[in-house]
């Protein structure tokens, strides 16, 4: 009997020791899996810090597979699919996240943000409405609230909602260029440049916000203060496509058509498809008796974009001066199906015609 229990005794201290050892194998093995996770949100994160979507995409998923209950993770994946977008992957992500972790507050607001761009307003409010209740004092939530009223023209409603995420956080320069450009959409452009100029105190070395206030300064005809504050934003950033746009926009404007053509050529290099761009190309060109290479370059924003009345009517004026007619005609009658009302366009026809 005796021996019976001996045995009994070491068969239950085996039995005990392999379960002790099953425990240890699994915990060994969920740490290998977190550390492993972790491994992969790292070099996720690094290629999406790089504009690298599909190697973060790939990592973030690599992530969730190790770590399926683990809101942050399906997190990323959702911003990853988001910059790439892919809105509908993006939004999967973000509902998973919250059902693991209902009170996640960030991912409430990333969920915002996807209906924002879906225009889906209301799904969109009540992703904010969610992100507020568990983080009364998210002033990220309050300015994606500001550009969801912004989105339906409530201007008024915005408005306090951008006022609410300054009070949340006002050493946060974005929400006074939020509010500015709340300010800019209404006309109300010296409040704008208002909040741009604190703003631009905040975050001196921040290339749009001058070219913001280059914008503002130029809808009120302030040209040499629009020019300076573009120069400026290209000191910065001289990638900046719209400010090298607009800076040749000022200068062609004051009648100085070869350096706003070396402006825009600065622009193609940074995007050699800007139809606008290569729209202003063509004018500069033609002004300066250069016709049939300004031909060539409203017909590349023609093929880039045909949606604009303007281009034809450009291509017509350029045809006209080479004394194309019937091709004048015809894109001057092109300009006039896309935008009825443009009167400059009935007024070039007419000099064809006579």
């Amino acid at each position: 009997m005796r021996k019976i229990i001996i045995l009994f005794v070491l068969l239950l201290a085996i039995v005990l020791s392999c379960a002790g050892s099953r425990e240890k194998e699994e915990a060994y093995i969920a740490q290998v899996k977190a550390s492993s996770a972790a491994f992969y949100a790292e070099r996720g994160g690094a290629a999406l810090a790089k504009g690298d979507v599909r190697t973060a995409i790939f990592n973030f998923r690599q992530a969730v597979a190790l770590q399926p209950l683990d809101p942050q993770m399906h997190t990323n994946l959702g911003v990853a699919f988001y910059k790439a977008g892919m809105l509908d992957s993006a939004i999967v992500c973000y509902q998973k996240a919250v059902t693991l972790q209902p009170t996640y507050s960030r991912a409430y607001l990333n969920l915002g943000y996807v209906y924002l761009d879906q225009n889906n307003c209301p799904a969109a409010h009540q992703a904010v409405k969610k992100a507020l209740q568990y983080d009364p004092n998210s002033a990220d939530a309050y300015a994606l609230q500001g550009k969801i009223h912004q989105k339906e023209k409530n201007y008024d409603a915005a408005l306090t909602s951008y006022r609410q995420a300054i009070n949340s956080a006002p050493d946060d320069y974005r929400h006074y260029v939020d509010l500015g450009m709340l300010y800019d959409e209404r006309g109300q452009i010296k409040k704008a440049i208002e909040q741009y100029e604190r703003a631009a105190q905040q975050r001196p070395s921040n290339a749009n916000i001058y070219y913001l206030l280059g914008n503002a300064a130029a809808r009120l005809c302030k040209l040499d203060e629009a020019q300076d504050y573009y120069e400026k934003a290209l000191r910065l950033n001289p990638r900046l496509l719209g400010a090298y746009n607009n800076h040749g926009l000022i200068l062609m404007n004051k009648g100085d058509y070869e350096a706003a053509l070396d402006d825009f050529y600065k622009a193609l290099e940074v995007d050699s498809t800007a139809s606008p761009v290569l729209f202003n190309i063509s004018v500069a060109l033609d002004k300066i008796a250069s016709p049939s290479i300004a031909l060539n370059y409203v017909a590349r924003a023609i093929q880039k974009d045909s949606s604009f009345a303007v281009f034809y009517l450009q291509r017509g004026n350029i045809y006209t001066s080479l004394g194309l007619t019937d091709l004048a005609m015809q894109s001057f009658n092109k300009a006039i199906e896309l935008e009825p009302a443009f009167a400059l366009v009935y007024n070039n026809l007419g000099n064809v015609l006579v």
